[in-house]
């Protein structure tokens, strides 16, 4: 019988403490799991040295960094991993400074299984006698793995998005084009006729295929729009923010506010259609769930970022469930939104309480790090 693995975790929430036992153990892992939320209780925990610490942030009690700080006192050397419910660059690089074996988001939580083999098998090494100097070289292997895995899957999910959108634009296109004028010829046939038809038992039938045409047609173009609306690409991001957030505005009663600084802004094109499916989700959102009477949406360059904010009066809701939820693949949406900022490099900031409306605050870079590098190579 396998020696069961000594987790602890550092988490004040043992409700998402409990489900990371679950997750581990669905994966295989055959655990000896505790949880501690105190200072007093995790250093207590500390003898016998558990295996491995998984600590989440952000933290009520005890800090990530100050946990990290409490092992290098007590000469502890075991794996730590940080899960964190939100993006934190500075914090990330601050942990693996002080020795943190690692930095995964909550929402990704899929990833800890495979992470956490590869390093319980460095420490096994180690612990065997592999030669330091080996044991370091077969870590950095299994890490710039890991990295050119990440590289690969953004790289992936890049393209993918992007023949999304093309896919998408071709779709509407031809909806549009095709079908929506087969539709239209449709029509004035049937008008015509409707016309020249003295039948009164026929008039009636011309009527309603009429109507149904006309609604046929409607349905169309709102599928069309859906799919990619032709004002992002003929008149670019601020027109087709202005008019999707008026659409929903009249299909939900809602009084709508948008405000472009400057007016005329202009971004490249992969980054007009993240911001533009950004806040697509987030006020399909608000029309589903928020109940709200206002929304404010606003878009504004400051230096080098393009900043997109919306917001609602609406009954809110709480973040961290949702992002369990999201975790689980209970919402879509806000993975969808969430990868697609991340995939540029960008920041997604979600506030929100119950009764007191939400908030989404995106930060997308003007300048993406592969122009930058561009640059530096082709100067």
């Amino acid at each position: 019988m396998s020696t069961p693995l000594r987790l602890l975790v550092l988490d004040d929430r043992p409700a998402d403490a409990e489900r990371w036992f679950q997750y581990l153990r669905q994966a295989g892992f055959e655990l000896d799991g505790r949880s501690v939320r105190t200072e007093s209780e995790y250093l207590a925990s500390l003898d016998p040295v558990p295996d491995l610490i998984l600590a989440a942030h952000p933290q009520r009690q005890l800090s990530v960094l100050s946990a990290l700080q409490r092992l290098r006192e007590r000469g502890i050397e075991i794996p730590f991993f940080l899960l964190a419910r939100e993006v934190d660059e500075d914090l990330a690089a601050a942990a693996l400074q002080q020795g943190a074996a690692g930095y995964l988001l909550e929402e990704r939580l899929a990833s800890l299984a495979p992470v956490l083999t590869q390093v319980l098998e460095q420490k096994r090494l180690r612990e065997g006698g592999v030669h330091p100097v080996q044991a370091e070289a077969e870590h950095a292997e299994l890490l710039e793995q890991v990295r050119a895995g990440r590289a690969r899957a953004q790289v992936l999910s890049q393209q993918l998005m992007e023949a999304q959108e093309a896919e998408r634009r071709h779709l509407a296109r031809e909806l549009h084009d095709e079908i929506g004028q087969a539709l239209t010829a449709v029509k004035i046939n049937l008008q015509a006729l409707e016309r020249s038809a003295g039948d009164k038992i026929v008039l009636p039938r011309l009527d309603e295929s009429v109507a149904i045409v006309d609604r046929a047609l409607q349905q169309v173009r709102n599928l069309s729009l859906d799919l990619r609306p032709s004002l992002l690409d003929d008149l670019g991001l601020v027109a087709a923010l202005r008019w999707y957030l008026d659409r929903q505005a009249q299909r939900a009663g809602f009084a709508a506010e948008f405000v472009a600084d400057p007016p005329g802004i202009r971004a490249p094109a992969h980054l007009e259609t993240t911001c533009f499916r950004v806040a697509q989700e987030a006020l399909t959102n608000v029309v589903r769930h928020a109940h709200a009477k206002r929304v404010c949406v606003g878009l504004r360059q400051e230096g080098s970022e393009l900043h997109l904010t919306v917001r609602d009066d609406g009954i809110g809701f709480e973040v961290p469930a949702a992002r369990q939820r999201a975790a689980r693949g209970g919402s879509l949406g806000l993975l969808g939104m969430q990868e697609r900022v991340l995939l540029i490099r960008g920041r997604i900031e979600i506030h929100s309480a119950l009764g007191n409306g939400t908030e989404i605050h995106v930060h997308l870079p003007l300048t993406s790090a592969l122009e930058r590098r561009s640059r530096r190579r082709n100067p």
